[in-house]
């Protein structure tokens, strides 16, 4: 899973340069964003042993993606996902993984 969340954020990072106006690679990258984010410590810390280093990212890159997501193609999940991020933010879940 690790491993190949990498290859996953250099093809959506790759496919967003490519597509600047699809909201959907912009939904794509908060998803993957949202998820690195929260990755506990002990999954963190497996992958840097395993892999050198984990992903980081943090839920305030999560909803900076899904508003561009939001502008690009108004959705009820890209709200919904904005949504989200905003909740974890506000609790002050924002430490990077």
């Amino acid at each position: 899973k690790v491993a190949n969340s990498f290859r996953i954020r250099d093809a959506l990072q790759t496919a967003a340069e490519m597509r600047p106006a699809d909201g959907s690679v912009q939904l794509a990258l908060g998803e993957w964003c949202f998820k690195v984010a929260g990755i506990g410590w002990v999954e963190a810390n497996a992958a840097k042993l395993l892999f050198g280093q984990a992903p980081e990212s943090t839920y305030a890159e999560a909803l900076d993606y899904y508003e561009r997501a939001w502008e690009r193609k108004p959705s009820k999940k890209a709200a919904y996902k904005a949504s989200l991020a905003c909740d974890k933010l506000s609790r002050g879940a924002d430490s990077a993984a």
